[in-house]
Protein backbone atom coordinates (compact mmCIF):
# COMPACT_ATOMS: atom_id res chain seq x y z
CA UNK A 1 0.00 0.00 0.00
CA UNK A 2 0.97 3.98 -0.67
CA UNK A 3 1.28 6.70 1.64
CA UNK A 4 -2.25 7.89 0.46
CA UNK A 5 -3.94 4.84 1.04
CA UNK A 6 -2.32 4.04 4.47
CA UNK A 7 -3.57 7.35 5.65
CA UNK A 8 -6.88 6.87 3.98
CA UNK A 9 -7.08 3.77 6.10
CA UNK A 10 -6.36 4.89 9.39
CA UNK A 11 -8.95 7.84 8.77
CA UNK A 12 -11.69 4.90 8.80
CA UNK A 13 -10.67 3.07 11.67
CA UNK A 14 -7.66 4.50 14.36
CA UNK A 15 -8.61 6.82 16.90
CA UNK A 16 -5.40 9.13 17.41
CA UNK A 17 -6.64 10.49 20.40
CA UNK A 18 -3.69 9.45 22.80
CA UNK A 19 -1.43 9.73 19.95
CA UNK A 20 -2.50 13.36 19.64
CA UNK A 21 -1.40 13.73 23.81
CA UNK A 22 1.75 12.31 23.25
CA UNK A 23 2.50 14.83 20.10
CA UNK A 24 1.49 17.49 22.23
CA UNK A 25 3.53 16.85 25.37
CA UNK A 26 5.58 13.93 25.77
CA UNK A 27 8.19 15.60 27.92
CA UNK A 28 8.17 12.73 30.59
CA UNK A 29 9.44 10.22 27.92
CA UNK A 30 12.89 10.22 27.09
CA UNK A 31 13.98 8.82 24.24
CA UNK A 32 10.14 9.30 22.20
CA UNK A 33 7.26 7.30 22.13
CA UNK A 34 7.22 5.26 18.41
CA UNK A 35 7.29 2.21 19.65
CA UNK A 36 3.79 2.75 21.47
CA UNK A 37 2.72 4.23 18.05
CA UNK A 38 3.48 1.31 16.44
CA UNK A 39 1.59 -0.72 18.72
CA UNK A 40 -1.07 1.18 17.87
CA UNK A 41 -1.25 1.06 14.07
CA UNK A 42 -0.46 -2.70 14.13
CA UNK A 43 -3.07 -3.39 16.69
CA UNK A 44 -5.57 -0.99 14.68
CA UNK A 45 -4.84 -2.89 11.34
CA UNK A 46 -4.83 -6.23 12.53
CA UNK A 47 -8.24 -5.69 14.29
CA UNK A 48 -9.70 -4.25 11.00
CA UNK A 49 -7.50 -6.58 8.16
CA UNK A 50 -7.61 -10.47 8.64
CA UNK A 51 -4.60 -12.13 8.87
CA UNK A 52 -2.59 -8.94 9.26
CA UNK A 53 0.64 -9.24 10.78
CA UNK A 54 3.32 -6.40 12.01
CA UNK A 55 7.60 -7.12 12.50
CA UNK A 56 9.31 -4.86 14.18
CA UNK A 57 12.81 -3.99 12.93
CA UNK A 58 12.42 -5.91 9.97
CA UNK A 59 15.54 -6.21 7.86
CA UNK A 60 15.14 -4.82 3.73
CA UNK A 61 15.47 -7.02 1.43
CA UNK A 62 17.64 -7.69 -1.62
CA UNK A 63 16.45 -8.69 -5.13
CA UNK A 64 18.35 -11.85 -4.88
CA UNK A 65 17.94 -15.12 -2.11
CA UNK A 66 19.65 -14.22 1.05
CA UNK A 67 20.75 -10.81 0.00
CA UNK A 68 19.83 -7.78 2.31
CA UNK A 69 20.02 -4.43 2.04
CA UNK A 70 22.75 -2.08 4.15
CA UNK A 71 22.33 1.85 4.79
CA UNK A 72 25.35 3.72 5.29
CA UNK A 73 23.58 6.63 7.79
CA UNK A 74 27.22 9.03 7.13
CA UNK A 75 27.08 8.51 3.59
CA UNK A 76 23.76 8.29 2.82
CA UNK A 77 24.40 5.22 0.75
CA UNK A 78 22.48 2.25 0.13
CA UNK A 79 24.56 -1.50 -0.63
CA UNK A 80 23.83 -4.95 -1.01
CA UNK A 81 25.22 -7.26 1.34
CA UNK A 82 25.01 -11.47 1.83
CA UNK A 83 24.98 -10.96 6.10
CA UNK A 84 21.55 -10.00 7.40
CA UNK A 85 23.09 -8.60 10.72
CA UNK A 86 24.34 -5.61 8.30
CA UNK A 87 21.03 -5.19 6.74
CA UNK A 88 19.15 -2.18 7.51
CA UNK A 89 15.91 -2.31 9.23
CA UNK A 90 12.89 -0.64 8.72
CA UNK A 91 10.59 0.61 12.13
CA UNK A 92 8.07 -1.89 11.50
CA UNK A 93 6.80 -4.06 8.89
CA UNK A 94 2.70 -4.60 7.75
CA UNK A 95 2.15 -7.69 5.66
CA UNK A 96 -1.44 -9.92 5.35
CA UNK A 97 -0.73 -13.68 5.74
CA UNK A 98 -1.92 -15.92 2.89
CA UNK A 99 -1.89 -16.27 -1.13
CA UNK A 100 -2.15 -12.25 -1.64
CA UNK A 101 0.38 -11.04 1.17
CA UNK A 102 3.07 -9.94 -1.43
CA UNK A 103 0.64 -7.33 -2.51
CA UNK A 104 0.24 -5.81 0.98
CA UNK A 105 3.58 -5.39 2.49
CA UNK A 106 4.93 -2.34 3.58
CA UNK A 107 7.56 -1.69 5.49
CA UNK A 108 7.20 1.77 7.45
CA UNK A 109 9.83 4.27 9.11
CA UNK A 110 8.13 6.17 11.73
CA UNK A 111 9.72 9.28 13.09
CA UNK A 112 7.40 10.95 16.47
CA UNK A 113 7.47 14.56 17.52
CA UNK A 114 9.51 14.60 20.78
CA UNK A 115 9.21 17.39 23.34
CA UNK A 116 11.28 15.88 25.99
CA UNK A 117 14.51 17.82 24.90
CA UNK A 118 14.53 21.14 25.83
CA UNK A 119 17.92 22.31 24.16
CA UNK A 120 16.14 21.56 20.62
CA UNK A 121 13.43 22.53 18.26
CA UNK A 122 11.25 19.56 18.76
CA UNK A 123 9.54 20.50 15.39
CA UNK A 124 12.26 21.27 13.27
CA UNK A 125 14.17 17.84 14.46
CA UNK A 126 11.09 15.84 13.86
CA UNK A 127 10.86 17.18 10.20
CA UNK A 128 14.52 16.45 9.29
CA UNK A 129 14.29 12.83 11.00
CA UNK A 130 11.35 12.59 8.85
CA UNK A 131 13.60 13.99 5.44
CA UNK A 132 16.13 11.65 6.72
CA UNK A 133 13.92 8.70 6.13
CA UNK A 134 12.96 9.20 2.82
CA UNK A 135 16.85 9.59 1.61
CA UNK A 136 16.98 5.89 3.38
CA UNK A 137 13.75 4.80 1.29
CA UNK A 138 14.72 6.05 -1.81
CA UNK A 139 18.31 4.90 -1.61
CA UNK A 140 17.37 1.26 -0.54
CA UNK A 141 14.90 1.32 -3.04
CA UNK A 142 17.84 2.07 -5.51
CA UNK A 143 19.44 -1.45 -5.00
CA UNK A 144 15.67 -3.28 -4.90
CA UNK A 145 12.64 -0.89 -6.53
CA UNK A 146 10.25 -3.71 -5.49
CA UNK A 147 10.54 -2.87 -2.11
CA UNK A 148 7.29 -1.20 -0.97
CA UNK A 149 7.91 1.66 2.08
CA UNK A 150 6.26 4.56 3.39
CA UNK A 151 7.93 7.53 5.58
CA UNK A 152 5.84 8.30 8.61
CA UNK A 153 5.72 11.41 10.70
CA UNK A 154 3.79 11.92 13.47
CA UNK A 155 3.79 15.58 14.41
CA UNK A 156 1.80 18.36 16.36
CA UNK A 157 1.36 22.16 15.40
CA UNK A 158 0.17 24.10 12.59
CA UNK A 159 1.38 24.42 8.93
CA UNK A 160 2.47 28.17 8.16
CA UNK A 161 3.87 29.72 5.04
CA UNK A 162 5.95 28.39 3.54
CA UNK A 163 5.02 24.92 3.50
CA UNK A 164 7.98 21.91 4.11
CA UNK A 165 9.26 21.05 0.71
CA UNK A 166 9.44 16.78 0.22
CA UNK A 167 13.42 16.52 -0.79
CA UNK A 168 12.75 14.52 -3.91
CA UNK A 169 9.88 16.64 -4.94
CA UNK A 170 7.62 13.84 -4.72
CA UNK A 171 3.95 14.29 -2.65
CA UNK A 172 3.46 14.04 0.37
CA UNK A 173 0.29 12.96 2.01
CA UNK A 174 -1.31 14.92 5.44
CA UNK A 175 -3.69 12.99 7.52
CA UNK A 176 -5.70 16.07 9.48
CA UNK A 177 -8.03 13.83 12.00
CA UNK A 178 -9.19 17.19 13.20
CA UNK A 179 -10.95 17.91 9.54
CA UNK A 180 -11.34 14.07 9.08
CA UNK A 181 -9.34 14.12 5.84
CA UNK A 182 -6.30 13.32 3.74
CA UNK A 183 -4.75 15.86 1.81
CA UNK A 184 -1.95 16.45 -0.09
CA UNK A 185 0.93 18.34 1.61
CA UNK A 186 1.01 21.41 -0.80
CA UNK A 187 -3.17 22.25 -0.34
CA UNK A 188 -3.32 21.16 3.76
CA UNK A 189 -5.07 23.90 5.84
CA UNK A 190 -2.56 26.63 6.85
CA UNK A 191 -2.43 28.50 10.19
CA UNK A 192 -5.33 26.38 12.08
CA UNK A 193 -5.39 25.63 15.44
CA UNK A 194 -2.24 23.50 16.95
CA UNK A 195 -3.12 20.01 16.57
CA UNK A 196 -2.14 16.44 15.66
CA UNK A 197 -1.26 15.37 12.22
CA UNK A 198 0.23 12.41 10.48
CA UNK A 199 2.66 13.14 7.07
CA UNK A 200 3.23 10.10 5.25
CA UNK A 201 5.95 9.84 1.61
CA UNK A 202 6.34 6.66 -0.47
CA UNK A 203 9.49 7.70 -2.34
Amino acid sequence: MRAQQFLENLNKFYNPGRAARLAENNQYIRGGWEVWLQVEIAQAYAINYPGQTCEREAPYPGLQANQWIAFNKTLSTASAVQNRNQAARSDFFLYRQGMLAAADETHIELKCINNSNPNINALTDAWNRFYADITKIREIKRINETINAIALLATYGTFSPPLPVIPYGGNAYVWDPGNNQVTVLKEVQQNGDQRFFLVAASP
